[in-house]
């Protein structure tokens, strides 16, 4: 009957069509339904290898399969069966992951029947470990719904470890598999760091080199919601914890980003900036200090800072430095450090800066913001708890361009 089925399937390939004179009738599917669950072993295996050989080769028949469960259903019940033959359950993991592929909803009755720390205990036979990943692969990549069906806080510390010591395909396929899962802010704080080290290692390994790229672009697509988010948020009362579990999630996608500190944080940090404008809390330590780590790395970041110079120049700058107006005494110092940072990576870069040709590079719009923002400064300079950090600022500016000294009268 395999046989017969496995001809049939090649014929309706050769046509791509199911309405052709070959088919498969309701009577030989039936059959072959009832197959999987015979008694003898050797039936209910050929009758597995009968579906797996036809997907092989036909995935125009996928319907005959995946239209309801009742065929996934009877292999796995094979899969939780003891057998003699251990074939037979790599045949029925590997033909359950070809029917998931093609119907996704389909995973919630592989998760019903198969644990899915089950590819952790499968360790002595990679096959089945490999399977089981692709059936968890194909049914979230088909639904990302499918990822609710899953006890991420069981599964996701068990591929971890897996990361660590697998064998590389499996590597490489929880790879893929974490670009899937990892889409919520909660998930990337609570894993992420651990997650992004282990990734950090596999990107010197050339065969990983693929999945880490696709690792990579999915980061940047969570970036960027998180930007949208932010951004969404930037003139409301915002729950404060809220705000700050998505700063830890940006900074830990951050450093592993290779865009994170040119293109989507700059977005980010002016929101930040904005939000911190509009709720600032003199009492939330956490929030300000977390803040102002981040927007600091960012200040740090040459190559940051030179991608986007017009809109520091235009913008950031001196709203960064008017945060000083809000905060408390002992806080004023971090966005004043923060601006001179800046004013440091501008002034060392000679196609950026020169004191003495006003229209090369960015010169001309920089000394403006410079004799715009001096009252800020001379304010400052008023208080103790900042007058050592504006001093520094003010002596950072004379001695790039001794021109400035007029306005220090």
């Amino acid at each position: 009957m395999g046989e017969y089925l496995f001809f049939l399937a090649a014929k309706i390939a050769e046509e791509c069509d199911l309405n052709s004179e070959w088919n498969i009738s309701q009577e030989a599917l039936s059959t072959l339904l009832n197959a999987l669950t015979h008694s003898d072993e050797k039936v209910r295996f050929y009758s597995l290898k009968t579906i797996e050989n036809i997907f092989c080769i036909n995935t125009i028949c996928k319907n005959y399969f995946t239209s309801n469960d009742n065929y996934i259903s009877q292999i796995l019940n094979i899969y939780n069966e003891k057998c003699d033959n251990n074939e037979i359950y790599t045949c029925a993991l590997n033909t359950c992951s070809h029917l998931i592929r093609h119907n996704p909803s389909l995973l919630k009755v592989f998760i019903d029947k198969v644990n899915t720390l089950n590819f952790v205990l499968e360790k002595e036979n990679q096959s089945n470990q490999q399977c089981i990943i692709n059936c968890l692969l194909f049914g979230i990549a088909g639904d990302d719904n499918n990822i609710k069906i899953i006890n991420l806080d069981d599964f996701i510390p068990e591929c971890i470890n897996l990361l660590e010591r697998a064998n590389s395909i499996i590597k490489g396929k929880i790879i893929l598999l974490f670009s899937l899962i990892f889409n919520d802010a909660d998930i990337i704080i609570k894993y992420g760091e651990k997650v992004f080290e282990l990734m950090q290692k596999l990107r010197k390994d050339r065969q990983f080199y693929l999945c880490v790229k696709i690792y990579e672009i999915f980061l940047i697509k969570f970036c960027d919601n998180i930007i949208k988010y932010f951004i969404s948020i930037e003139n409301n009362k915002k729950n404060e914890q809220e705000i700050i579990s998505l700063i830890d999630c940006f900074k830990t996608i951050a450093p592993y980003q290779k865009v994170s500190f040119h293109l989507y944080n700059i977005q980010f940090l002016n929101s930040l900036i904005n939000i911190l404008n509009n709720n600032i809390n003199n009492e939330n330590e956490i929030l300000i200090t977390k803040s102002f780590d981040l927007i600091k790395s960012f200040s740090e970041n040459q190559c940051s800072i030179k991608k986007k110079i017009d809109f520091i120049i235009k913008q950031m700058f001196q709203k960064i430095l008017s945060l000083t107006l809000k905060l408390k005494e002992n806080y004023k110092r971090f966005p004043l450090n923060i601006c001179a940072n800046i004013l440091i990576i501008i002034f060392d870069d000679e196609d950026l800066y020169s004191p003495t040709e006003i229209n090369k590079g960015k010169t001309n719009q920089i000394n403006i913001l410079i004799i715009n923002i001096l009252p800020t400064i001379y304010d400052l300079l008023k208080n103790s708890d900042t007058l050592r950090d504006s001093l520094s600022f003010l002596s950072l500016i004379i001695e790039r361009n001794s021109g400035f000294i007029k306005y220090y009268r």
